[in-house]
């Protein structure tokens, strides 16, 4: 699909999307991660390439983002499990599923490529193509680590998702912060181009707002959430990776530097803050299924519950 044979809509359910909606199951099947994806998404290159670079990136990983959804997911369920399980939707290579593992966890995986499939079997994943075909018997944490952004029907997906939790699990999700106020002013910087529009891999646009406007309509409730690096700072800097490309690595590189130098608990309170006002270059959410109320129920703790009242009215 060709930029200009689209325009961006504010969808009916309140987040902005291409319109036409392009149709890409196909695309995601066969093609993404074994090309277009190896140059549009310098993350899942890493991941398939390996070798030093992705060890140090694994590292980097399992320190921070797999961590804070472990843990802070645990804290978020809604009573205590009893063997926990873990799922994956979107798991590329699987990676994070082995990362669990590590923990004792009974982790599986879903992803529609099946060139990713297959490594993931390899590295001794349970993988499946579709959501249908997993344990029925639910999972205590769910993760959709940019997931959202390419499918045509996130509602759908987010509803589907839900069912698949266990009584009191924990939905996490994370998807790119667009059409930021940030982003907006290093627009200047890009020539006024939207730069973080990417067709047709990312069909589907949110913020902390519309994200959390979403859930809602989907019966969950938003019990905590947190923002990533705002990787546009590097631009404000001087370090315009947007019109030279030949700086992302140095910027990843410092990125990762500097949130390995920061202790867990200062990084969290850093990008919850940073997620108050919006900034951030992904939104992290944590969601429960609303209509869960039991009898031993675990309290919200109330280091989330002050650093996550919800910006959005609830429905």
């Amino acid at each position: 699909m060709n930029e200009k044979n689209y325009k961006i809509v504010a969808d009916d359910l309140g987040y902005l999307r291409l319109d036409p909606i392009p149709q890409t199951t196909d695309y995601y099947r066969k093609g993404y991660h074994e090309s277009s994806g190896l140059n549009r998404a310098p993350d899942i290159h890493r991941a398939m390439a390996g070798g030093p670079e992705y060890e140090r990136e694994r590292a980097w990983l399992s320190d921070t983002l797999w961590n804070d959804i472990r843990e802070i997911g645990i804290l978020s369920m809604r009573q205590w499990a009893k063997g926990y399980h873990f799922l994956d939707f979107g798991c590329g290579v699987g990676d994070f599923c082995k990362y669990m593992q590590g923990f004792g966890w009974i982790s599986e995986g879903v992803e529609l490529s099946e060139y990713a499939r297959q490594r993931a079997t390899e590295n001794g994943v349970s993988v499946y193509e579709t959501l249908k075909e997993t344990d029925p018997r639910g999972y205590d944490i769910i993760s959709a680590i940019n997931v959202l952004e390419h499918v045509p029907n996130p509602k759908e997906v987010i509803e589907e998702l839900k069912s698949h939790l266990s009584v009191g699990g924990v939905l996490a999700i994370q998807v790119p912060n667009d059409f930021s106020a940030l982003q907006e002013i290093v627009k200047a910087k890009a020539l006024g181009r939207e730069y973080w529009v990417s067709v047709p891999d990312h069909i589907n646009y949110f913020n902390f707002e519309s994200l959390i406007s979403l859930l809602q309509q989907c019966g969950m409730e938003v019990v905590y959430r947190m923002s990533t690096f705002p990787m546009e700072w590097f631009v404000l800097f001087g370090d315009n990776y947007i019109l030279n490309p030949e700086f992302g690595a140095g910027c990843h590189k410092k990125r990762i530097d500097f949130e390995m130098a920061l202790p867990t608990d200062a990084r969290r309170e850093f990008y919850a803050k940073l997620a108050e006002i919006g900034w951030g270059r992904h939104c992290i959410v944590f969601a429960v299924d609303r209509g869960v109320i039991m009898p031993n129920m675990q309290p919200i703790f109330s280091w989330m519950k002050d650093a996550n009242e919800s910006p959005v009215p609830r429905a």
